[in-house]
């Protein structure tokens, strides 16, 4: 599918995105939307975070046993060591998750290496989806039935991950227990289709802290919802102001460019990290 990805892109001036209600939304130069912040679970235990409203709230990334820890620093060194970008993707179901990664495999084929876990221990359509496109694609295989590090890894052994590459793993629709999993990857991304509302970062604010990139799918819809992305992408910055958003639309190819320039930074970071 076409888009507007070969066209020049300067990282470094503000931006200005045009969505489909006519509302321009501006970020200045510097502002965290490509930001690569190093996604690290080592020696963090729980904190705290505190919400706009005052409530406090505890954030751990130790919450699975150790035998998934050391599975998923086994990972995280694996990956690294071979420049592999991994990201975990994350949503409540209907968010578009499986949408935006057979468009992003299609799209950025010949490009980009990639490949991709599938997360869903209940069906094989998503992985059959991701299939079509042509990438290696494995289904995650868990004694627990739930995504976790050691299913990751088994994984990656079946793809046999290509060095200077990408890996999507896409996460099986249960967030809030994916928030508290780390699997080794380099990045999690939280996807939130604008259908579920402008609060729904306040509602979850758990996601907010345990994801890197902040995706907000299906702006194709907007001119259908009375709803304001500029409150929904406010409230997430104010609970973490580290957070970096992209606003797209699989269906339409709005923000397409934006999500595969910071894929393909991402990339050059994990080359340039070995």
């Amino acid at each position: 599918m076409p888009t507007d990805h070969d066209q020049d892109h300067d990282h470094d001036h503000d931006h200005e995105h045009i969505g489909p209600d006519g509302k321009v939304y501006r970020r200045p130069a510097g502002a965290p939307v490509h930001q690569h912040a190093p996604h690290r679970h080592v020696d963090e235990g729980e904190h705290d975070h505190v919400g706009p409203d005052g409530r406090v709230f505890r954030h751990s990334h130790h919450a699975a046993a150790a035998p998934v820890d050391a599975a998923a620093s086994a990972n995280r060194r694996r990956f690294a060591g071979a420049g592999v970008f991994v990201m975990t993707l994350m949503s409540n179901p209907g968010a578009g998750k499986t949408a935006l990664l057979a468009r992003t495999l299609t799209d950025l084929t010949g490009r980009v290496p990639m490949a991709a876990v599938a997360g869903d221990p209940r069906t094989t359509l998503d992985a059959d989806r991701l299939h079509a496109t042509g990438a290696p694609v494995v289904r995650a295989e868990s004694a627990t039935g739930r995504l976790d590090a050691m299913a990751v890894g088994a994984a990656a052994d079946r793809l046999g991950v290509a060095e200077d590459s990408v890996l999507f793993i896409e996460a099986a629709p249960a967030p809030v227990h994916a928030a508290g999993t780390d699997l080794g990857e380099t990045h999690r991304i939280l996807l939130l289709p604008v259908t579920e509302g402008e609060d729904r970062p306040l509602k979850h604010p758990e996601l907010i802290a345990a994801a890197d990139l902040l995706v907000v799918t299906k702006t194709d819809l907007l001119p259908h919802l009375s709803m304001d992305l500029e409150r929904l992408i406010g409230h997430a910055q104010r609970l973490k102001p580290s957070l970096a958003v992209i606003a797209l639309s699989a269906a339409s190819g709005q923000g397409l460019r934006e999500w595969y320039d910071w894929i393909e930074d991402g990339l050059a970071e994990a080359r340039g990290g070995r």
